[in-house]
Parts: structure tokens; C-alpha cells; sequence
């Protein structure tokens, strides 16, 4: 099985360069084919005669020689294995190969791949010289006695590779030996204890021993190890890396935090503090890309003597991106040589830099400088590290993103004030300019006539046109200084029956009929009496305004719901053209000769300074209402 797990192993080290092992069913196959002729070759070897060959040469060491008597059977599946342990290891070497190649490979990794490729080279080509001679010139040396020189060697090799260049954690070994003893330890008591009992049960009942019930066992044998495995590592990892799981925890309990952080600036200062708390680090600097300038910018850069920045171009942010994994110092200076970058990252004491990417961008990376404990970091460090500050990424992308729409609604804010200050200003030199042009040229003409009665219909336009402006000032002051609701608990009816009576006589002129629709028992409610008295008059007068001819005018009052009043006031008018629905309650947009354009927006304004709210229904030709719909508020 050797032969399989090393090309699996060069599918994903140093970096992956195969999805082969992703896929189930192309694991499953790799794996059964040698189990399978595993299991067709076992059943040969029914005639085995075990000799003891004492070696006196080397220190009476001895070898146990296996002599089957073989059939033809054994023949065919020795090839198919044969065979396989040729394919799969030119495979794995071709992997190895391909990975040499990889322009994003670090120094030190294409060493480690160098390493092991030379190892297994010379594995094959001390295989084939020494069985050769041995066979050639007759030495007598025991098979097993190479083999064990054969996997010394390969052994030296990759010693040397996980000690000086670490392409393995010392700790993820011991994690391995103990993992795939245990598994092998189960693997085999289950074999002996269920399959080989089951199987001789079944070929004594049977009269005959079936090598395929043994081979559909061993099968389903292989197919229930791996959630095996799974649990046996989850066991291993929970009894002797207790410190990683813990790990995990803090990471997600801080990770769903970091959602309801807005401030960029909030989310890099708390995300730097966790890191360096829970990893026990000595400093954590995140560094933010700037748009403006775009460069990456320290975030509460505590510690650094100078002023650091890196260019979003700089060679740094470009091995970061193409790497898209943590980066310690040694191989980033192994892979910058003697640029700028490296001097800055050794003004920071950098032990390790991680980047933080969103969407295959390089929104921002920390920098992390070394452990207190002065201990290396392990793989699982790195694995958490990356898993984290993507997360951190993603939160930090949202606040940005969150600040950016909070500008621009500031920026639409101020556009929108502009605009309605500039037709504001529009719209009071209109309504003043017009009084004014008639007080002054009433004011001319009374110095050039000495008629008594002319005079005095002159002094009344001046008289008319002084009140009108006075008018339009009251209501443009309450419109752009609306004083604060001095609020007290008031009947709604009471305030209905007195606006009634300010525009009785209006109504009674026009012809028409006042129906109150008052519902019973109604509560009273806090509100400001003398503003919401201006609503029902403003709205009142409309109504009248929109039935020159006579009509009714309808002011109901009845409980919305538990919580809420409605005032509805109705007339029997022509109705509002859909055209002009929605500029109803804008400042100085008014349908009349006369009219200011501004009662309606005052009405608007204090229905939302009570926490109402007001809307409208009508029909062309079939009349307008407008609900009113105010809080209750006994207890306020």
C-alpha cells in the first residue's frame, strides 16, 4: 500500500497539483485495485514453508525466508501489484516533478521536493544494482535483508528532509504513527476476530472455502475504515492536542463577533489583540489597503519605531496574493532577496505574515511577530491562522463596505439639502416677490390720485398683501423651524369640534355640510394640542378648497388598532391627478392661485414629530381622504 499513499502524498505536497484524490470514486478505485489483488495473492500463499536463515556475517542477525509453492493463480495479481507500485510511483515522482516546475515554490520547499525525489531515485537504482550483483555474482544475500537497506535509505533521505528543511511537523509524525498504528491494530483485530471466523463459518456450511466471501469483507472492511479513521483522529486530536481545540473554539466564538463590529478601524484593533492573546504573540500589526493612496497602511500601529508602509504593487503584496497562505520570514526573504520590503519586515521583527484576501483580493495582511514561547509554528497554527483572517477579511470588507454606503447616503443627504434649499429659496422669492410687486405698485399709484375712495381700495391690496406675506412667514417658519411638541394627554374629539369651529364659517360660505364620525369610548392620547389642531385646519380648509361647489366634509376619529388612533378627513372633490400624488407634501408645490404650497408639508412634518403617520387615498372625480394615524401613549 505504500506505493498509493506516496502518490497521494505528492498530490498535495508541496503544493496540490492534482484534484485526483478529491473525488471519492477516484480514491476508492487507486485504493482497491491493490487491495484487491491483495486479497486475490493471499490465498495463493496456502503453502507456506518459513525457514530461519542466520546471517553470522552481520552480527547474527536473522532473516526469515518465505518459500510458497506457487501456482499460476499467484502469478497474475504479483504483476497486477507489480505493476501498480511500478505506476503509482512514476506517477508520484511525476507529481514531485511538476511541482519542482511551480514558479510559486519557496527555496526551501523546492529543496524538500529535491530531497525526496533524489531519495527514491536512489532508492530504485540501489535496488536494481544490488539484485543484480547479487543475482550476477552469486552473493547469497537474503531479500529481506535488501529490502531493509532499501527502506534505511529512503528513510535517511526523508529524515534529512523533515530536519533541516521541515516539510513536516515533528508533532503531525508522532500524530500519524499513533493514528495509523491504532487504525491498523483495529483494522487487523476486526479481520481476525469477524472476517476470518465469518468467512470459515460460511465455507464450512457452504462445504468449500470462498476466496470472494473473504474479498467482499476485506472490501467492506476498506470502505468502513475511513469514517474510522475519522473518529480514531478526532479521538487522538481531542486526548493529545487539547490546545487546538481550544484554539477552534476561541477563533469561532470570536469569529461571530466580528458581525456586529461597523468600524473598520474597531475590527483590525480587536482582531489584533485576540490573535496575539491566543497565540501568545509578542505583536500583531494589520496592515489595511488604503484606496486613496493605494498602499497598505499599519492599522494602531503601537510598537514601530518608524513610519512602515508597502506599495499594493510592492513584491510582498504580490507573493501574497499568489501564495494565499501565511508566509514566514525566512522564505519570504529566502523568495525577496535584499529588496526594501524584507528591511521593513525586519524594522518589524516579523516572524510570520498572513494575508487576508477577499475574493482573490488583497484586502489587507498581518503581520505576526514571534511567540513568546519561542517555539515554532506548527501546521496547525497555519491552518487556523488562514482560516481565521479570511474570516477577519470578510468582516472587515462588510465595514468598509458598510462606511462606503454610509457616505454616500451622507453625500446624498447634503446633495438633497442643497436641492431643497435652493427651492426653498426659489420658492419664497416667488411667493414674496408677487405680494411685493402689488404693495408697490399700490403704493405708487396712492401718491398720484387724491380720490378718497380709489385711495382707500389701495391702502386695503396693501393691507391684504401685508397679511398674506405675514402668512407665508408663519407658515415657511413652521415649516423650517418646527418647535418642539409640548406634549399632554388630550380627547382627539375635543380638538376636532374646536377646528371645526375656525372653519365653520368658510364651510358654511361654500356650501358645505360638516359630518363628524367620532367612534365611542375613545382614549385619550399624549400630543401636542395646538399642532394637532393645525393638522385638522390645514386639512379641513383643503377639503373645503376642493369642493367650490358644496359637498360633505367627513372628520372621523376611531381606533386603528390597540395602539394606534386614525383621524381621517374626507371631502368630495374632483380627487388629486395621479401625476402629482407623490410632490403632494414638497415645499411650495401648491395646485392653487393663492395657496403658499407649504400647509401640507407642515402637516407632514408634525405627523412625523408625533410618530405618526399620514397617507392618502382618492379617486379622480370621486373625492380625497386623508388618515392620519398617531400613537396613543396613555402612559407617556
Amino acid at each position: 500500500m505504500a506505493p498509493v499513499f506516496f502518490l497521494q502524498f505528492t498530490c498535495s505536497f508541496p503544493r496540490k497539483c492534482s484534484l485526483f484524490f478529491d473525488n471519492v470514486k477516484n480514491r476508492l478505485v487507486a485504493y482497491l485495485m491493490p487491495i484487491a489483488s491483495l486479497s486475490l495473492l493471499l490465498p495463493q500463499l496456502s503453502g507456506l514453508r518459513i525457514e530461519s536463515e542466520l546471517q553470522k556475517r552481520w552480527n547474527y542477525v536473522f532473516y526469515y525466508t518465505v518459500e510458497p509453492e506457487l501456482s499460476f493463480l499467484f502469478h497474475i495479481p504479483y504483476f497486477v501489484l507489480v505493476g501498480l507500485t511500478v505506476f503509482y510511483t512514476t506517477w508520484g515522482i511525476r507529481n514531485l516533478i511538476v511541482s519542482l516546475k511551480t514558479k510559486t515554490l519557496l527555496a526551501r520547499q523546492q529543496l524538500q521536493v529535491k530531497y525526496l525525489i533524489f531519495g527514491i531515485i536512489c532508492m530504485g537504482v540501489a535496488a536494481v544494482v544490488v539484485d543484480l550483483s547479487n543475482y550476477l555474482f552469486h552473493w547469497g544475500l537474503p531479500l529481506f535483508s535488501l529490502s531493509s537497506l532499501y527502506s534505511l535509505l529512503v528513510s535517511l533521505f526523508f529524515a534529512i528532509a523533515i530536519l533541516k528543511y521541515k516539510p513536516l511537523e515533528i508533532h503531525t509524525l508522532i500524530k500519524g504513527g499513533i493514528l495509523y498504528s491504532s487504525l491498523s491494530a483495529m483494522v487487523l483485530v476486526i479481520y481476525v476476530l469477524v472476517v476470518k471466523r465469518v468467512s470459515d463459518l460460511i465455507g464450512g456450511v457452504a462445504g468449500t472455502r470462498s476466496l470472494w466471501t473473504e474479498a467482499l469483507f476485506v472490501l467492506a472492511l476498506v470502505i468502513l475504515s475511513r469514517p474510522l479513521k475519522n473518529r480514531v483522529e478526532g479521538v487522538i486530536d481531542r486526548f493529545f492536542y487539547r490546545g487546538k481545540y481550544q484554539h477552534q473554539k476561541e477563533l469561532m466564538d470570536f469569529t461571530e463577533t466580528l458581525s456586529d463590529v461597523t468600524d473598520p478601524q474597531e475590527l483590525v484593533q480587536a482582531t489584533a489583540n485576540f490573535i496575539a492573546q491566543a497565540f501568545h504573540i509578542r505583536r500583531v500589526i494589520v496592515f489595511l489597503l488604503d484606496r486613496e493612496s493605494n498602499r497598505f497602511i499599519p492599522c494602531c500601529p503601537q510598537g514601530i519605531e518608524s513610519e512602515v508602509e508597502f506599495g499594493s504593487d510592492s513584491p510582498l503584496a504580490e507573493k501574497l496574493k499568489i501564495s494565499k497562505a501565511p508566509l514566514e520570514f525566512e522564505d519570504l526573504r529566502e523568495a525577496l532577496g535584499t529588496h526594501a520590503d524584507v528591511e521593513k519586515l525586519i524594522t518589524i521583527r516579523a516572524s510570520i505574515v498572513v494575508p487576508m484576501l477577499v475574493k482573490d483580493e488583497l484586502l489587507a495582511f498581518a503581520i505576526l511577530g514571534e511567540k513568546i514561547s519561542k517555539h515554532g509554528w506548527a501546521v496547525e497554527d497555519l491552518e487556523l491562522l488562514t482560516v481565521f483572517f479570511n474570516q477577519a477579511a470578510m468582516a472587515i470588507s462588510r465595514a468598509l463596505m458598510y462606511q462606503e454606503v454610509k457616505a454616500k447616503e451622507r453625500q446624498l443627504m447634503r446633495s438633497e439639502k442643497l436641492a431643497a434649499l435652493g427651492e426653498l429659496s426659489a420658492g419664497i422669492a416667488h411667493e414674496i416677490r408677487n405680494p411685493l410687486g402689488v404693495i408697490s405698485g399700490s403704493a405708487q399709484t396712492l401718491g398720484k390720485i387724491s380720490d378718497q375712495q380709489t385711495r382707500e381700495e389701495l391702502i386695503q391690496f396693501i393691507i391684504g398683501e401685508t397679511e398674506r406675506l405675514n402668512n407665508l412667514l408663519r407658515d415657511f417658519l413652521d415649516f423650517a423651524r418646527p418647535r418642539k411638541p409640548n406634549l399632554t394627554a388630550c380627547d382627539l374629539r375635543k380638538l376636532a369640534d374646536h377646528s371645526l369651529e375656525l372653519v365653520a364659517s368658510k364651510a358654511a360660505d361654500c356650501g358645505v355640510r360638516i359630518e363628524k364620525q367620532y367612534a365611542p369610548d375613545l382614549p385619550l392620547t399624549v400630543v401636542d394640542p395646538g399642532q394637532i389642531e393645525q393638522i385638522f385646519v390645514n386639512l379641513e380648509l383643503n377639503a373645503i378648497e376642493a369642493m367650490p361647489q358644496g359637498g360633505t366634509l367627513k372628520v372621523g376619529i376611531k381606533k386603528s388598532d390597540s395602539k394606534r388612533l386614525a383621524i381621517q378627513i374626507s371631502d368630495a372633490g374632483c380627487g388629486i391627478p395621479a401625476g402629482i400624488r407623490s410632490r403632494i407634501y414638497d415645499p411650495f408645490f401648491t395646485t392653487k392661485e393663492a395657496g403658499t404650497g407649504l400647509g401640507l408639508s407642515v402637516v407632514h412634518r408634525i405627523v412625523e414629530n408625533h410618530g405618526g403617520e399620514i397617507s392618502l387615498s382618492t379617486a379622480e372625480g370621486k373625492g380625497t381622504t386623508f388618515t392620519v394615524t398617531l400613537p396613543i401613549n396613555e402612559n407617556s
